[in-house]
């Protein structure tokens, strides 16, 4: 069992995802790691429906899915083509996550046929061209620069924003550095072929242009909506009337020129007369995953450069977005300023753009900062450890942070280590934090100095401020004394489950009291029935956090009612120093003997509804306002599409509050029994409430949240004294020495729902199957049946081919009717079947699962 960290791109996590790249490399035998670079390279892995885009704003043809499909004249049918491989209508390859990269997985196969490579046999540099290929566009040069983006991908890798691409050593001199010379290509080395404008960027001309622009006044700011290499294909297509003086890449700042300054590139219509136009690849729905650190600091170089040979102001009327006729400030400038002298036709109430390109995700006052950055001498602004720290601990980095990006060569070439040891520097893609890794650990017991010398600079030339004082030159120095050695293995601190009553939902978190070597954890977790059967999990998660291991994961089936399980942590168990558990940690649990019995539901969180977000109520105190929020997610659910999820951040060590307000106080009665929610607990350890007006306001204690997953909490509405109760608030109060920050999710608030032994009172007077519902259904779905008498139960879940998937009951049942919710979270869509066996009584449903 390997533990996997997983995200949620979109709606599809991320092991769901490679899952599915792996399925369709499998079923058409072609590398799955080129299906996920593909992916990544045109979509970063987003799901891509074009009707809920915005179009490009140079009308290049749309792609769809997350392979990037097409079906347009320029860049070819591969939608078309992947749907008749599959002999699968057109638009379930367009909705489908699974189906869309089967159809890619499909069209890769079969370019690599072509070429007679087989998986297993050829090297994965060899699908070069395959690779090109696929991307439909029609410039051979071009393609290549597809490929050689695919294969960069793969040769360093990628772990952020619910991607995780596997870094794999590949060949990349099958790009020779002569490209130009030898095959014609011209855009894969910028050391070959440079721009006479802007020497850092490559020369590839398009012929989509005016001579001679009469006026230069603005640059204006473009997102491509697509890759990098297709819009630099679309954009040097004759046929498409549209072209942009610059390109930049997301992933490095790689910048193309087409068009000369000087000359009239046709990218903002109107408006060409007198501005520069600079695209930069991505989309602007998608922000956080295309607008890169080093594409903001790439392109404010360029502006940099721009502005000083053309005199353009640095400010948010001369630099703008395509956007600009959205600004507060258009029709002032539309009118007095020079887009009517230039061009007439701008002068019109909303001018003749109407794009909304770069989009409210673009940081605009990052980027403007980052293009003024060079006039300030560069200077530390943290530091980790502060100097003069002691009993630092051996296996950390030093993590230094840089007022603004630094040129990396001169700082790596002025960094003095004494004593001297073995490090690997690590820059952040905005190159204002440099992080110093010990390959190994610092020496115990040591005390270090690192230094920073004169000979650093900014990546505008500045040398470094080393002291602070305003004035560059001078060197920047830490001293820091490492602890003593470490001798002890890790043991855990805190974990659930445990002891009795725990829920059938539940999920699995334990916390170690130091890093721990997550080659050694990868074969050492496991689940067991109490007949010391494994139980197989899923949703595995290792992440270190404030220096200790965080270790989750989850049954990959509910688990049975009233039975006895372990948790094992097999002994091996290794900390970052090498020091070795000698025996198992075992963690003894028992499922609560329960059916859960659904009331009459008060909220169901599908939607925000009266629900008050943290900082709108003045109860809540102490908290980080900007980690603190109350929103509605598809994240988890215990039934329904949504649930309410709290995500909360304590600043003090005590006294912290925070609430989330109902304002429709829904009212509540005695008669109508117990009042409950599903609470997916964090383990933190703070205290949770439920408030009331009975009228006065009334608090109920709910006492610490010391469970993991799915729970449900109720309580007798009897117990609240008073009249005209109203229900009104959930609220989790800091508790000293308990985590400071964590989530938990709500669903189904309700009155009246229990958890009983069987799920009715009355005895059924037959064995039955109900049809599962909803049904068709996304991610879980519930399964009832009824037992005249008691029975041992089993139900099974089967793929479309007979294979079983799932065993989702087993176990004895009182007789009466019940129901189990079943979870499909690591499924791809498609038919089920279930099956039940109770007795001599067996029958079998059809499901259908959609995501």
């Amino acid at each position: 069992m390997i533990l996997i960290l997983m995200f949620l791109p979109g709606l599809i996590k991320t092991q769901d995802l490679k899952n599915y790249f792996k399925l369709a490399g499998d079923e058409f035998g072609v590398p799955s790691e080129l299906l996920e670079a593909i992916a990544f390279v045109n979509t970063r892995w987003v799901h891509i429906e074009p009707e809920k885009f915005a179009p490009p704003c140079d009308g290049r043809p749309p792609v769809y899915g997350i392979m990037g499909l097409r079906d347009d004249d320029w860049f070819g049918h591969s939608l078309v083509e992947g749907a008749k491989l599959l002999n699968l209508p057109i638009e379930v390859v367009k909705k489908d996550v699974y189906q869309n990269i089967r159809a890619g997985a499909s069209l890769l196969a079969k370019f690599s046929s072509e070429k007679g490579l087989k998986k297993g046999v050829s090297r994965i540099e060899d699908y070069k061209d395959a690779v090109a290929k696929f991307s439909g566009i029609p410039q051979p040069e071009i393609a290549q620069i597809f490929a050689y983006d695919v294969y960069k991908a793969l040769s360093t890798g990628f772990d952020g924003f619910g991607i995780k691409i596997e870094k794999m050593d590949v060949d990349l001199s099958i790009f020779p550095k002569n490209l130009f010379e030898k095959a014609g290509l011209k855009i894969v080395n910028p050391d070959e072929i440079n721009s006479d404008d802007y020497p850092p960027a490559v020369w590839d001309p398009s012929p989509n242009y005016t001579a001679n622009r009469p006026y230069t006044t603005r640059i204006v700011i473009h997102v491509t909506q697509g890759s990098f290499a297709g819009s630099v294909s679309w954009l040097k297509n004759p046929s498409s009337q549209a072209s942009a003086h610059y390109v930049i890449r997301s992933s490095d700042g790689y910048i193309v020129q087409l068009v000369r300054e000087k000359d009239k590139a046709w990218h903002a219509r109107c408006w060409n007369n007198f501005t520069l136009g600079i695209e930069h690849e991505g989309y602007i729905e998608n922000p956080q995953v295309w607008f890169t650190p080093i594409m903001y600091l790439e392109s404010a170089k360029l502006v940099r450069n721009m502005v000083n040979r053309w005199s353009i102001p640095v400010d948010s009327n001369h630099i703008i977005g395509h956007n600009f006729w959205q600004q507060p400030q258009w029709p002032v400038v539309r009118r007095e300023w020079d887009f009517a002298t230039y061009d007439p036709a701008s002068t019109y109430p909303t001018s003749c753009n109407n794009h909304t390109d770069p989009g409210p995700g673009w940081n605009w006052s990052y980027y403007l900062n980052l293009i003024r950055a060079d006039q300030v001498a560069p200077k530390v602004v943290s530091v980790i450890p502060e100097s003069g720290t002691r009993n630092f601990l051996a296996y950390k980095s030093v993590v230094i942070n840089f007022s603004i990006p630094m040129d990396k060569l001169s700082v790596e070439s002025n960094l003095v280590i004494n004593p001297r040891d073995t490090v690997t520097l690590i820059w952040s893609s905005d190159q204002k934090t440099l992080e110093i890794k010990p390959n190994k650990f610092w020496e115990f017991s040591t005390t270090y100095t690192i230094k920073i010398d004169t000979g650093a600079k900014s990546v505008f030339g500045l040398k470094i401020d080393g002291d602070g004082d305003g004035v560059p030159g001078d060197p920047y120095i830490i001293e820091f004394t490492t602890t003593a050695p470490d001798v002890t293995p890790p043991a855990v601190v805190k974990g659930y489950p445990v002891g009795d009553g725990v829920s059938i939902y539940a999920e699995m978190k334990f916390v170690f009291n130091e890093p721990i070597e997550s080659a050694s954890l990868s074969s050492r977790v496991r689940l067991f029935d109490e007949n010391d059967q494994i139980v197989s999990i899923t949703s595995g998660r290792h992440i270190i956090k404030d220096d200790k291991s965080i270790v989750t994961f989850k049954p990959a089936s509910v688990l049975m009612r009233d039975k006895t399980y372990k948790v094992k942590f097999l002994a091996g168990l290794k900390d970052l120093f090498g020091n070795a558990t000698a025996e198992d940690y075992v963690f003894t649990f028992k499922t609560e003997p329960g059916f859960f019995y659904q009331g009459t539901l008060i909220d169901s969180f599908e939607t925000i509804g009266s629900w008050w977000k943290p900082s709108q109520s003045g109860s809540t105190i102490g908290v980080d306002t900007t980690m603190t929020n109350f929103v509605i997610t598809s994240e988890k659910k215990i039934s329904g599409s949504n649930s309410g999820k709290l995500t909360y951040k304590f600043t003090g060590n005590a006294g912290g509050v925070v609430r989330v307000y109902n304002a429709s106080k829904p009212g509540i009665a005695d008669s109508y029994g117990d009042l409950g929610l599903w609470i997916y607990g964090d383990l933190s350890g703070n205290k949770l409430e439920l408030w009331f007006y009975n009228p006065s306001n009334y608090i109920v204690d709910l006492g610490n949240i010391n469970w993991y997953g799915w729970r449900f909490i109720s309580l007798p509405i009897s117990s609240i004294p008073g009249t005209s109760k109203q229900f009104h608030s959930i609220v989790v109060r800091q508790v000293s020495g308990a985590d400071k920050e964590g989530e938990l999710y709500f669903d189904d608030l309700q009155v009246g729902g229990k958890i009983t032994s069987v799920y009715s009172s009355e005895i059924p007077l037959d064995f039955s199957l109900s049809q599962n519902y909803p049904n068709p259904f996304n991610s879980s779905t519930i399964i009832e049946f009824s037992l005249a008498v008691k029975s041992y139960v089993k139900i099974y879940v089967y793929d479309i081919l007979g294979r079983e998937i799932s065993t989702i009951v087993d176990g004895e049942f009182e007789s009466g009717v019940h129901r189990i919710k079943f979870e499909a979270d690591d499924l791809p869509s498609g038919v089920y079947f279930y099956r039940l066996i109770a007795g001599k009584f067996s029958q079998t449903r059809k499901m259908i699962l959609i995501k």
